[in-house]
């Protein structure tokens, strides 16, 4: 079983203990031991995360019910472009096990759905700005626990390149480190001392006078936190070869592209992942069978 499949399912296993899918009487009193044969259709349009959850609703399925066969058919390719009454994914099955499986399949396709959706607006709006030297948008680690995998490969459809995806998938030195050393000088020169020689050190400042102070100290990545565009230019303006520069803090929609126009390398977003729109779904077109 590949990470993303294995992922989903973990969450599937969950949102059915959580909804007492076993003692489901709503569904007791109509379905019984009949099929149901439904769609999932998108309510908006979107960008379409789902292909590891339809392999994971097949497994938790046979689990749920081992004497009776689920089909679950995704009708596009993760990363496709969505449109509203489009038909998603086609289900037949069990009706006891598709109704259990409802919701919780619902809400992490919704959650997912949503982040490559709003991943693909950011991205197309820095596209649309034909620049020679476009940055990189990037989710953060904002992810609740049990969704990371599958959070970043939504925003990766989306169009976004990752992050580092775990701690030790980079250094990244924040405010805090800096300050249990004393300064950015000790934190750079620590962190090149302790990682291994593969990673590049990146450090958040807050100011120029921080930023001149890691140009300094030999960082190959530096985050400018929370900067106003014109201390963000006056930054590019000073860069030296080899250094990328990264924005982050409260990026949106509307302030993307002047952020895109500064000349950064990288622009990273939390909201992507911690508060994306939902994308809404609905399981229709439910006829139940023999």
């Amino acid at each position: 079983m590949d990470l993303l499949t294995t992922r989903w399912k973990k969450l599937l296993e969950v949102g059915l203990d959580e909804d007492g899918a076993a003692l489901d009487w709503s569904a007791r009193a109509v379905a019984r031991d009949r099929d149901l044969h439904a769609y999932i259709v998108a309510k908006a349009d979107g960008v379409l995360c789902a292909e590891a959850g339809v392999r994971a609703l097949k497994l938790i399925a046979h689990n749920f019910a081992p004497d009776r066969a689920l089909s679950a058919q995704l009708l596009h390719v993760d990363g496709a472009k969505i449109e509203k009454g489009q038909k998603l994914i086609e289900i037949r099955g069990p009706a006891l096990t598709v109704l259990a499986l409802e919701r919780p399949f619902l809400n992490v396709m919704g959650y997912l759905c949503g982040i490559a959706t709003a991943t693909h607006r950011l991205v197309t709006r820095v596209r649309d700005l034909s620049l020679t030297h476009a940055p990189r948008i990037t989710p953060t680690r904002k992810i609740l626990p049990g969704f990371r995998d599958l959070a970043i490969h939504a925003a990766i459809l989306g169009g976004a390149h990752p992050h580092r995806v775990n701690l030790a998938g980079g250094v990244l030195l924040k405010e805090n480190h800096i300050a249990a050393v004393g300064g950015i000088l000790q934190a750079v020169t620590l962190a090149r001392g302790t990682a291994p020689h593969g990673l590049k050190i990146e450090i958040e400042v807050r100011n120029l006078v921080e930023y001149a102070q890691a140009l300094d100290a030999g960082a190959e990545v530096i985050m400018l936190d929370n900067f106003k565009i014109e201390d963000i230019k006056k930054a590019v303006s000073l860069k030296r070869p080899g250094v990328l520069l990264e924005v982050s803090g409260g990026v949106t929609e509307e302030s993307i592209s002047a952020l895109a126009e500064t000349g950064v390398d990288i622009i990273s977003v939390g909201g992507i992942t911690h508060s994306p729109k939902n994308f809404d779904l609905s399981l229709l077109e439910a006829t139940l069978t023999r």
